[in-house]
């Protein structure tokens, strides 16, 4: 892994002042601030070969083995391991449900040694999603591949091949309402990803409290019907 320089006009193009107003025109919201994205580094980013991508990809893999190792251990021991979660035990299934989920990721560091620092997991962390995919499009300098790019290609292969297979048309992407601005930016984010998907007219984003379930046939989105969920 290498840190670079950004080229110069990155730092000038991409300021704070860039992603509030970029974000407030995307999201139709008004109450952030510039100093909100002075985190987003436009000076410097870090440089990673494809064999440093292939080893990283090689400790993942590890990673998963050990989860579903461990995963199923509780699993049968839940009585005793897992004490609070008794009351949830008919909602476990008795295998990790490792693909059956479209994204997620590990979070780690790196300390002063260089050595990997296991975090912890995360699935569908919201605004981890608006991250990935505005600023990892938008500050991929030349000559470099985008590596938030995977997230999103893998996101719509999932739902390409499950639209297909269930002839969906129409996606509804829900909330439920929580007066937590991150929530509806990750609804958002996905309609962006998955319009090429779904074609945007066909996503619907909204509070799943306006959904409805006529006859127990189908639900609708403010009496819209819509396919899948």
């Amino acid at each position: 892994m290498e840190l670079k320089n950004f080229p110069s006009t990155f730092s000038d193009t991409y300021s704070p002042n860039f992603w509030y107003s970029f974000l407030c025109e995307k999201y139709n919201f008004h109450d952030f601030h510039p100093e909100h994205f002075e985190y987003i580094d436009t000076k410097t980013f870090i440089s990673v070969s494809e064999d440093e991508y292939l080893a990283l990809n090689n400790i993942v893999e590890s990673v998963n083995t050990i989860f579903r190792k461990a995963y199923s251990f509780y699993y049968e021991r839940l009585d005793e391991n897992l004490k609070d979660f008794i009351g949830f035990s008919k909602y476990f299934r008795p295998d990790f449900p490792y693909d059956e989920y479209f994204i997620g990721r590990y979070d780690i560091l790196i300390d002063t040694n260089g050595v990997l620092k296991f975090l912890e997991t995360n699935a569908n962390t919201p605004w981890m999603i608006c991250e990935s995919h505005y600023p990892g499009l938008l500050l991929t300098p030349p000559w470099h591949k985008n590596q938030n790019q995977n997230i999103i290609d893998y996101t719509r292969k999932w739902w390409r091949e499950r639209k297909e297979k269930n002839g969906w048309r129409k996606l509804a992407i829900f909330t439920a309402y929580s007066y937590e601005n991150e929530d509806y930016f990750v609804c958002r984010t996905y309609m962006d990803i998955l319009s090429e998907v779904f074609w945007a007219e066909n996503i619907l984003v909204g509070d799943i409290y306006d959904l409805n379930i006529i006859d127990d046939t189908y639900i609708t989105f403010r009496w819209e019907k819509v396919d899948t969920l």
